[in-house]
């Protein structure tokens, strides 16, 4: 931004327009547009869907834990490797969804809300099927020595782990 208004007064001066900017002009110039652009963004809405599935994972994750947690306690509860919640993470910080304290406290920053994480966790619990509802084929294998995995009622063979 600094080099655009500075090139615009270099460009200006050399066309021999009058018109010269200070560094003071240029730097209010840059307020202005951070002002500007501030104020666009706040029109927009964070995309959810837009998410990769383990950030969404992560951000469900610190939901639950009352808005800010600790590094440590979302290690705990998430399924996944330390590398791939590092990398979730990063992710997020650089969108500036989360923000990690002095403490290793990583908060939500108010961008995307704690009602939007929850009301996505709500929509995915009206499609999760419980196990008490899912019966399982359990037909005996005798050769592979198990059980069928697959659901009660399914076609083809039945297929063990």
């Amino acid at each position: 931004m600094r080099h655009h208004l500075a090139g615009l007064a270099s460009h200006a001066a050399a066309l021999g327009s009058g018109v010269l900017l200070t560094v003071d002009e240029v730097h209010a110039g840059e307020r202005e547009e951070i002002r500007r652009l501030a104020g666009d963004l706040q029109h927009i809405t964070p995309a959810w869907d837009d998410l990769h599935r383990s950030d969404q994972q992560y951000l469900k994750i610190v939901v639950s834990l009352g808005d800010a947690a600790a590094r440590r306690d979302i290690a705990s509860l998430a399924s996944a490797d330390p590398s791939a919640l590092s990398r979730s993470e990063r992710r997020l910080r650089a969108l500036g969804y989360v923000a990690l304290s002095d403490d290793d406290t990583v908060s939500m920053t108010g961008i995307l809300t704690p009602d939007v994480v929850q009301e996505a966790i709500d929509a995915e619990a009206g499609y999760t099927i419980s196990e008490t509802k899912r019966s399982k084929c359990n037909e005996e294998m005798p050769r592979a020595k198990a059980t069928c995995i697959l659901p009660d009622g399914h076609t083809g063979r039945h297929r063990s782990k």
